[in-house]
């Protein structure tokens, strides 16, 4: 039976099982999968949401997609959104949302894939999640390593000067969020944000006020700053947390370019 938000462990762990016993009597359904906080214990609390990857054989992953009656409890849902073509969020009426993602067999090795538990295989379906993991884990990896560079943080927070500079203050606030995902992914990649259980390798805000919480301190005050301010406020994180922690990368271009910056974003003294 649904709870109010939040849920105890035992009402998540019983929706979960409803979710599976909901799609057993489906053949075409060779494998559900539970991600991230789902297939983790140690990850959740109240505020959790339910994610999890449905895998077919030769069968249209619309009659999981377009029609939610398959669901538990489908007369409390609220609403529900598509969206990426192959997810959907559904809405119950306390408030907790369920994820899913709807792939065929032939193309479940393509899925995004963090964490993970088999909660049925009927297919031998969990090799090719074990495929979908490592692929996400190496794609990932290999685009941090690409653009979280002192080099593309100093080029995104010029850019966010230009906007401030021209009126535009609200995308320069969007550059000022990309900035500041750059710097949590050096930090992530010299192994300073969160590690092992507490990790998200999609996402290095997460869970960052457990792991770092004089960093999340730091970045809630620039977040929460005027543009012009939160801009100097970044460029100061930079040189005071980044830098000493990363200090093998190419900080000289990264002043080079700071340089440029006009009196109005560069820090004070």
């Amino acid at each position: 039976m649904l709870g109010q938000v939040g849920w105890t462990q035992d009402a998540y762990e019983a929706y979960s099982r409803l979710f599976v016993q909901a799609l057993v009597p489906f053949p075409c359904v060779l494998g559900i999968v539970a991600l991230g906080s789902t297939a983790d214990p140690l990850l959740r609390d109240v505020w959790s949401d339910h994610d999890f990857a449905i895998v077919l054989h030769q069968a249209d992953p619309e009659q999981f997609l377009s029609d939610v009656e398959w669901m538990p409890h489908a007369a409390r849902i609220v609403g529900h959104a598509r969206h990426g073509g192959i997810y959907n969020t559904v809405v119950y009426d306390d408030g907790h949302k369920v994820e899913y993602v709807v792939s065929n067999d032939t193309s479940a090795a393509a899925l995004l894939v963090t964490r993970f538990a088999m909660l049925l295989d009927r297919g031998e379906i969990k090799g090719r999640i074990e495929e979908a993991h490592a692929r996400t884990l190496a794609r990932q990896k290999s685009t941090a390593d690409q653009a979280s560079t002192p080099v593309n943080l100093a080029i995104v927070l010029l850019t966010a000067t230009h906007r401030l500079e021209r009126g535009e203050a609200v995308s320069a606030m969007s550059f000022v969020s990309l900035a500041l995902d750059i710097a949590l992914h050096l930090l992530a990649h010299d192994g300073t944000c969160a590690e092992g259980v507490l990790a998200d390798p999609m996402d290095p805000r997460r869970r960052i006020e457990f792991s770092q919480p004089a960093v999340a301190r730091g970045l809630a005050a620039i977040l929460a700053s005027p543009p012009d301010a939160a801009v100097a406020r970044l460029i100061q994180f930079a040189d005071d947390v980044v830098r000493p922690r990363a200090p093998t990368r190419d900080w000289p271009a990264f002043d080079r370019i700071i340089a440029t910056l006009g009196p109005r974003t560069r820090p004070k003294g």
